[in-house]
């Protein structure tokens, strides 16, 4: 039986739309976009929903993601975080389970995430001032970058601003950075739905009939902004497709800080 879908007001439908076009924009022209979805979703369905009602919107946009740029990913870099990301993943999964005791301890993860993400931009600042000891390719920084990853993206589906970050200071060229993201988050978030599905039989279920029904309804939207996000790509020069990789990231992580 549907319970919200016939209850959302037309501004929550609007915003509901705006957020699928961002997120299809995200995954095939301008990362760290997409990170906005997540605050307007939670402002229409509430936080804790969020996580299982945007996790098949996001792999919707991940499959055109990877068809677009497959053969510009470099899998090596996906290979070198994952053990990381699973690590996050665990602490991801034993959050989830205090939050769900403890509805006081929600508010205390967005600001976590957006800590972590100025951590990150930190250090690539870093880097470009002081040389290759903060370089994201030693082993101290892929370790913190997988696990805040794979905590992020457990918990609320936002590891991009993240992984933005990291990647960039891997100075790819943007058809790799697209790429090597694309497979990646597209891995990561199938990844999630057995974790998903096993949590939600003991608590709160991340994805019921009514949800996928929404995901249905908003595909179209989703497949609209993975076509606009491509026609911007093209026209983004290299230099300018950083700099707003890196503006998004730092934007993200206040918004999550500040609620």
């Amino acid at each position: 039986m549907l319970s919200f879908l016939p209850t959302l007001t037309p501004t929550q439908w609007a915003l509901a739309i705006a957020a699928s076009v961002l997120i299809g924009v995200a995954k095939t022209g301008v990362p760290g976009v997409g990170i906005l979805n997540i605050t307007v979703i939670a402002s229409v369905f509430g936080g804790r929903a969020t996580a299982g009602i945007t996790l098949p919107m996001l792999i919707l946009a991940d499959t055109f993601a990877v068809l677009w740029y497959r053969k510009h990913a470099n899998l090596k870099k996906v290979a070198d975080l994952t053990g990381w990301i699973f690590v996050g993943m665990a602490l991801g999964v034993l959050c989830f389970i205090l939050v769900d005791s403890n509805k006081s301890a929600r508010d205390i993860i967005g600001t976590l995430i957006g800590i972590l993400v100025l951590i990150m931009l930190g250090l690539h600042f870093a880097r470009q001032r002081y040389g290759d000891q903060f370089s994201p390719t030693s082993g101290p920084a892929r370790a913190f970058a997988g696990a805040a990853a794979g905590f992020a993206t457990m918990i609320s589906n936002a590891a991009g601003p993240i992984m933005s970050v990291y990647m960039s200071g891997l100075k790819m060229p943007k058809d790799e950075f697209m790429g090597t993201t694309a497979w990646y988050f597209f891995l990561l978030n199938v990844s999630k739905i057995p974790v998903y599905l096993i949590l939600g039989a003991f608590m709160q279920p991340f994805f019921t009939r009514e949800t996928l029904i929404f995901n249905l309804v908003m595909s179209p939207f989703i497949i609209a902004g993975v076509f606009l996000g491509r026609l911007i790509f093209k026209y983004i020069p290299q230099k300018w497709f950083v700099n707003i990789v890196l503006a998004l990231a730092a934007f993200a992580a206040i918004r999550l800080i500040v609620g």
